[in-house]
């Protein structure tokens, strides 16, 4: 096999907050979204004074509906493949790197705190990029999704100072909640601060998961 190189611009999208900006939140998307929809569904936030930073996966992928066809965007490739699945993670890991060390270089944003959220495929995503760098995180949500903590074996025997919160329908279709529960197990027996909080919205960020969200951003001293 013979390989050459490619490359694109993948867009990311800034949304500043109501009023006086407090903290950010990097938001990672689920398979075939981008970081425009998920803007939307996290727009509650805008009112309490989080900024959005909401970077579209740089695996672009075309996606057809009843409306025809429209680009949408991964995190990263997975075939069952499990080294090449890690390796397309790395890379992720890599570019959001770049993305929060420009967002920190700005002089209005660079001091306020960051949390991270990842739904659905962004949450497995977003699990293995806190852990792997805790310190750019004051707290990591995953929506929707487990730890992929088979990738994170030498990170958790550090006891990262991390908090981390799931968020999660114990009838989600596409995630069951017995592996949700299993990684909250492994991250307390690793020393990791973490939680569940259960919804009714299924596999989605809808009304009830983004007001829980909206909680444990709101008051982080109380957690």
């Amino acid at each position: 096999m013979n390989t050459r190189s490619f490359h694109q611009e993948i867009p990311w999208y800034w949304v500043p907050p109501k009023g006086e900006l407090r903290s950010l939140l990097l938001g990672l998307h689920g398979m075939a979204q981008d970081g425009e929809r998920l803007g939307r569904r996290l727009s509650g936030l805008l009112e309490q004074g989080v900024g959005l930073i909401l970077p579209c996966g740089p695996y672009p992928m075309e996606v057809r509906g009843r409306h025809g066809a429209r680009q949408g965007h991964a995190w990263y490739i997975f075939t069952g493949d499990q080294d090449a699945f890690k390796t397309s993670m790395e890379k992720s890991e890599e570019d959001l790197l770049k993305l929060v060390e420009q967002i920190r270089k700005d002089p209005d944003l660079g001091a306020l705190p960051l949390d991270l959220l990842g739904f659905s495929q962004g949450g497995y995503l977003a699990g293995f990029l806190a852990l792997r760098n805790p310190s750019l995180f004051r707290s990591c949500t995953i929506a929707s999704a487990r730890l992929k903590h088979e990738f994170l074996e030498q990170e958790l025997s550090s006891s990262p100072p991390l908090e981390i919160l799931f968020l999660h329908d114990r009838t989600d279709p596409l995630t069951r909640a017995e592996p949700v529960e299993e990684s909250q197990k492994i991250l307390e027996r690793a020393g990791v601060p973490s939680s569940i909080q259960w919804h009714d919205d299924g596999h989605a960020l809808g009304e009830q998961s983004a007001e829980l969200l909206s909680q444990w951003l709101k008051d982080p001293a109380n957690r």
